[in-house]
């Protein structure tokens, strides 16, 4: 598998846990899956780091997953990089707030169901207008 990097954004250690062995299953090397627990090292190791894909919680202590997202999403190298919020709020209202905080997409957790995840992540991105995106996902996830 390629050698793609991929941040974990998530205060829920158990969630970190499912996305690591869902990644690693796909072929993923766990030495390129990185996972911090708040919005603000998210900032500071996008800064410092190239990640190929972000995955976000959205509500987290201090600095939330919409504020980082909006941070990480000004950022020239993360203009076409898939970010990913993956979280328990549901509401439609939620997803638009993701989407306009700079998400390629929304997808509700828990996650019980990895190959589901997977799934549904391919669908996802699938329908993405975003060509450099959907391209990752069917060469990584196919």
């Amino acid at each position: 598998m390629e050698n793609a990097k991929i941040l974990i954004v998530d205060d829920e250690e158990c969630m970190v846990g499912v996305f690591r062995r869902m990644l690693s299953k796909k072929g993923f090397k766990s030495e390129n899956i990185v996972s911090v627990e708040n919005g603000e090292d998210a900032i500071t190791i996008a800064e410092k780091s190239d990640f190929d894909i972000i995955l976000m919680d959205i509500k987290m202590p201090g600095i939330g997953g919409l504020e980082a997202l909006s941070a990480i999403r000004t950022m020239k190298k993360y203009k076409d990089v898939p970010i990913l919020a993956v979280t328990g709020l549901t509401l439609s209202k939620d997803r638009k707030n993701c989407i306009e905080a700079g998400a390629t997409e929304y997808i509700s957790k828990p996650v019980f169901d990895e190959k589901a995840f997977i799934d549904n992540l391919f669908l996802k991105i699938s329908a993405n207008k975003n060509k450099p995106i959907k391209a990752f996902f069917e060469k990584n996830f196919r």
